[in-house]
């Protein structure tokens, strides 16, 4: 098990889902961490669920002063930040040649600059303390590309450039950084999609049932790997691109007849 003893971790798109896994995992791993979000009443009610662990703060991942006030937040309730995961993100779906360009826009704000706004928010502190670990959440679109997902596509792959880079710059500075991609996972707002969408639930079905391993990821398996980036025990790793997919990024694996 991960040991986070003294860790202080924000976490983007905290409030539910996969982020709100990844939370309830570092809190009982021992960090103290920030649910950082824009949707408030989601957000406080995990924050309330785990007590003196945890807090909420208003977040948006495309302002620099939101970025600003929230690790100020963090700061002033629990000390210097220690760790990043960059984990909000929106997707936009439609061919590439009828994607409004405000669309395309809003998801390389929300999924690209936010990851930038926020490594450079969490930095400082990190600086001052030679020591930190960033964990940026891209997805198995940024390593293979998705059909009629041009925008968050794109977003995901440049978090893999982005994660080099800032690996390169603070390494010696005693700061990690790497990137995790997950596969098609089941959070609770995937089963109410594929619930009231039998395309998309056939769609997704099809998609993982020749992976290696062939089912769809829990969100408690991603958060353990997280747990795992941001720990000690990870102290030489950085710069890393890491699917945790059940093999979706190898192609189809094709049964013996």
């Amino acid at each position: 098990m991960s040991n986070l003893d003294g860790k202080i971790v924000i976490v983007t798109g905290g409030a539910r889902g996969m982020g709100a896994s990844h939370v309830r995992k570092f809190a009982n791993d021992g960090a103290r961490v920030v649910i950082a979000d824009v949707l408030d009443d989601e957000g406080h009610s995990v924050a309330s669920e785990l007590g003196d662990t945890a807090i909420f703060v208003h977040l948006d991942v495309t302002s620099e002063q939101s970025w600003t006030d929230a690790v100020e937040t963090a700061r002033t309730h629990f000390g210097p930040v220690t760790s990043l995961v960059n984990n909000a993100g929106i997707e936009f779906a439609a061919p590439l040649h009828e994607t409004p360009v405000e669309q395309w826009n809003k998801v390389i704000d929300v999924n690209l600059k936010g990851v930038f706004l926020g490594i450079k928010a969490v930095a400082p502190d990190m600086l001052g303390a030679r020591s930190g670990a960033i964990v940026n959440i891209g997805s198995g679109a940024g390593l293979i590309g998705y059909e009629n997902l041009s925008a968050y596509t794109s977003t995901k792959a440049g978090i893999n450039g982005l994660t080099m880079t800032a690996a390169i710059e603070y390494g010696k500075h005693g700061i990690r950084v790497n990137a995790l991609h997950p596969g098609v996972v089941q959070t609770p707002m995937l089963r109410n999609a594929m619930d009231s969408n039998s395309d998309l639930k056939q769609a997704l079905n099809d998609s993982v049932r020749f992976q290696a391993i062939p089912r769809m990821g829990e969100t408690h398996e991603i958060s353990e790997v997280i747990s795992f980036l941001l720990s000690d025990q990870a102290s030489f790793v950085t710069g890393v691109s890491l699917p945790v997919d059940g093999g979706l990024i190898l192609g189809k694996a094709t049964p013996l007849a």
